[in-house]
């Protein structure tokens, strides 16, 4: 089941757990892991069907004990042919039955973990199936917004003065249109991870909509390099890219002078990353990826 190379560029997990486990992992998937840039919490299968039409989060993680059916219910989804996997977590009692019968949804399930349920297990799920990795710490800043830049990734839903809806989710980006959108509804000042454009993918930062399907996105070799998300931040050694980084070139070289020295995220590389990143450099990371660790005597 982990075997699809576009898992790992994968951002967008929602949850309907129980109370006992709801909060401690909702705020541990926002603070810990760089590869997730949406968490949206569920209580009540109508509430989740309903958020699902027309969305397609990466990953749903489901606490059995609140579905009244569950394998009615994962046959629904199944039949719905939806492009989204679900994470099951089932109570001690479940039975081998039980989970077989689930298993038969192998399009819909990527795994079952029974109670007692601990973060260390879904942070090894994370990683062993997804590629993502705890960040480098990064602050988060109380700024006004006035001085909020791009790249910038808001650390709290942010919501108008009074309102009860957000209007804008923590983990977006900020542009130049969503800072528009704070101020012009007089929101005065936000948190923010202030560093972390030092992490951000070149998907991210040109908002091309490439990912998953630009070798940037899945090239998983490189994965780390720099601190991005498998070729994210290593795009510029990638002859065949697409979206406004497509071309036709003869070699790295060329590519590199005729389209990614007028880049604007190359250009923020060169200036965060300068003296780390060359060819020999990935290729470096690359070989040191797929040596074995020699154990320790």
């Amino acid at each position: 089941m982990s075997g699809d190379k576009h898992l790992a560029t994968k951002r967008s997990i929602w949850l309907m757990l129980s109370e006992d486990i709801d909060g401690i992992i909702q705020s541990s998937l926002r603070n810990d892991f760089k590869g997730i840039t949406e968490v949206k919490g569920y209580r009540k299968v109508s509430t989740l069907n309903r958020a699902l039409e027309g969305h397609s989060p990466s990953l749903i993680i489901i606490d059995g004990i609140l579905v009244e059916s569950l394998p009615d219910f994962i046959k629904e989804i199944n039949d719905r042919k939806s492009p989204y996997k679900v994470l099951l977590i089932l109570p001690s009692y479940s039975t081998r039955e039980d989970m077989e019968t689930l298993l038969n949804y192998p399009n819909v399930i990527l795994d079952i973990i029974l109670r007692p349920f601990t973060l260390k297990r879904l942070y090894t799920y994370l990683s062993d199936r997804f590629s993502f990795t705890k960040p480098k710490i990064v602050t988060v800043s109380h700024i006004s917004t006035d001085t909020l830049s791009n790249g910038m990734v808001l650390a709290e839903d942010v919501y108008i003065p009074g309102g009860t809806e957000p209007l804008l989710d923590c983990g977006t980006v900020l542009d130049e249109s969503a800072i528009l959108e704070l101020i012009k509804n007089n929101v005065r000042h936000i948190n923010v991870h202030e560093n972390t454009a030092k992490f951000m993918n070149c998907w991210e930062v040109k908002k091309c909509g490439c990912e998953g399907q630009c070798p940037a996105s899945f090239f998983v070799d490189a994965d780390g390099f720099l601190g991005g998300i498998n070729a994210g931040r290593a795009c510029i050694y990638l002859k065949h890219t697409k979206g406004p980084c497509v071309g036709i070139f003869k070699n790295i070289s060329e590519k590199t002078k005729l389209l990614c020295y007028n880049c604007g995220f190359y250009k923020m590389l060169l200036k965060d990353d300068i003296g780390k990143m060359t060819i020999s450099d990935l290729f470096k990371h690359i070989e040191k990826k797929k040596t074995p660790a020699t154990p320790s005597q």
